[in-house]
């Protein structure tokens, strides 16, 4: 299957899901060196299938809410971080591939990869954490990827009104559980990220930012 015999794109401001079953991992390659710089649609690759999703203004919307609140976390705390925005995470030899809504280095890690390198996961970490968000189309596919990559947590974004959050960590065999405190940026908690979407809801993108380094001191987060 060549590039020109994938499905047109649907239109602008809604999100599909496109499955191409069984067409492995050349053609999945094929694809990822066609789009090169292109954000949508986002292949995910899992047991030879590719899925191809659209993402709409409100999901990228929400996506980047929870990026800016990530970094004022980790700048209050002091915590090093990295960010891999929407790189593609893949290995062959585990079947799985996904280009990322928003990934992050933190810690150790983020001084291991300091800097506007590449990841190669055959020699680097996975990413420390991911922001999944959810609009139309469910994350069963991508959370699957996570957890075969090594991802140990995934904040999931259902992006619908009101919008709702949850914090995901990876158990030993490979399934993510719910959790109510973030491993990797603690004492942050699930309802301190709902909060925050519906503030940013109700303020806009600018105001609610320009509030966020307030809130981290006033909640002494760290």
């Amino acid at each position: 299957m060549s590039i020109a015999e994938l499905p047109p794109a649907p239109p602008r401001g809604t999100e599909q899901r496109i499955v191409l079953p069984g067409v492995g991992w050349d053609v999945y390659s094929t694809i990822l060196q066609g789009m090169e710089e292109r954000r949508s649609p986002r292949p995910v690759f899992l047991n030879q299938d590719v899925i191809l999703m659209t993402r709409s203004r409100r999901h990228e919307w929400f996506a980047e809410r929870l990026a800016q609140l990530v970094w004022a976390l980790a700048a209050g705390s002091g915590l090093a971080s990295e960010d891999a925005a929407e790189a593609t995470f893949r290995r062959a030899d585990l079947d799985a591939g996904v280009v990322g809504d928003k990934t992050f280095y933190l810690g150790a890690h983020a001084e291991q990869l300091r800097g506007p390198r590449d990841v190669d996961l055959s020699v680097d970490p996975p990413p420390d954490l991911a922001i999944e968000v959810e609009i139309n189309h469910g994350p069963t596919e991508v959370l699957r990827v996570y957890g075969r990559l090594g991802v140990p947590e995934v904040w999931h974004v259902i992006g619908h009104d009101p919008p709702t959050a949850r914090i995901l960590v990876l158990g030993p065999a490979g399934t993510y559980t719910t959790t109510e405190q973030s491993p990797g940026l603690a004492p942050l908690r699930a309802d301190y990220l709902r909060d925050q979407l519906a503030l940013a809801v109700t303020l806009g993108a600018s105001r609610w930012f320009a509030q966020l380094p307030a809130w981290v001191n006033a909640h002494r987060l760290f």
